[in-house]
C-alpha cells in the first residue's frame, strides 16, 4: 500500500464521461486563446481536437478543459485551466500549477455531490495522461482486451463476478469537517482502491491499495 498526501484547495469537476457540454461560444473562445498562446496547438486542425469542459463551481470565471488531440497512432491528452479571458495554464500531471490555479477559485465543498465532482477532477488532473486510467462505477466498467483465453479469461470472469459482492461505485460519507471516501480505479493493468479524507476547503489525503495486478485490460489509448 502506498500513501500519498495532497494538500491544497482542489478544483471541482468530473471525468470526461461526466463532463458538461460546452457552448460553441465558450469552446471557440478557449480554442482561440489556446492556439494563440500554445505553440503546440497553433497549426493543428481543430477537427482533430476534442474539447470537454470539466465542471468547476468557481465564482470568478475559472474553467478547466480536457483537450484530446487525435493522432494516427494514439490520442494525446491535455488538461488546462482557463481564466475565461486570456490566460491558460497547463495543469495535467502538474500539482504545483494545479494548486496555484485553484487558490484563485472560490470553491466550497458542501455536499457529497460536490465531493464526488472534486475527486473526479483531482484524479483526472494528477493521473498519467499517457496511461489509460479511470474511476470505476461497477465491475462492468473495466475495459478488458477482446478474445481473452486461458488464465486471462478466467481473471476477467472472476472480476466481473466479484461485482455481485463488491460495490465498485464511489462511496462518500459526509462528516463534520468534510468527507470520507473510497473508490476503485483502473491504472493500466492494475486494479486499485483509493480511499481517504477530504475537507470542505479541498485538503485531501489519499491512500492507494493494490487489489489486482495483471488485469487483462486495454491499458493504453
Amino acid at each position: 500500500m502506498s500513501k500519498l498526501f495532497f494538500l491544497g484547495i482542489i478544483l471541482t469537476g468530473l471525468v470526461a464521461e461526466k463532463s458538461c457540454t460546452m457552448s460553441q461560444d465558450k469552446q471557440s473562445d478557449f480554442l482561440e486563446v489556446l492556439k494563440r498562446t500554445n505553440e503546440y496547438f497553433t497549426n493543428i486542425d481543430s477537427a482533430l481536437l476534442e474539447i470537454k469542459q470539466l465542471d468547476l463551481p468557481s465564482s470568478n470565471g475559472y474553467e478547466v478543459h480536457q483537450v484530446t488531440h487525435f493522432m494516427p497512432r494514439r490520442p494525446r491528452q491535455f488538461i488546462f485551466a482557463f481564466d475565461g479571458v486570456s490566460e491558460i495554464t497547463s495543469v495535467a500531471e502538474n500539482k504545483d500549477n494545479f494548486f496555484d490555479i485553484v487558490k484563485k477559485a472560490n470553491i466550497d465543498l458542501q455536499t457529497t455531490a460536490d465531493a464526488q465532482q472534486f475527486i473526479h477532477t483531482f484524479f483526472e488532473v494528477v493521473r498519467s495522461q499517457s496511461t489509460l486510467s479511470y474511476i470505476l462505477h461497477s465491475a462492468k466498467d473495466i475495459k478488458f482486451r477482446p478474445n481473452l483465453e486461458g488464465e486471462s479469461a478466467l481473471l476477467r470472469d472472476s472480476l466481473i463476478a466479484s461485482g455481485e459482492e463488491t460495490d465498485y461505485g464511489m462511496q462518500i460519507t459526509k462528516k463534520e469537517e468534510g468527507f470520507e471516501f473510497a473508490y476503485f480505479v483502473i491504472v493500466g493493468d492494475r486494479l486499485e482502491r483509493h480511499f481517504g479524507q477530504l475537507s470542505k476547503n479541498g485538503l485531501i489525503e489519499v491512500e492507494k491499495e493494490l487489489v489486482q495486478e495483471g488485469v487483462p485490460t486495454v491499458y493504453s489509448y
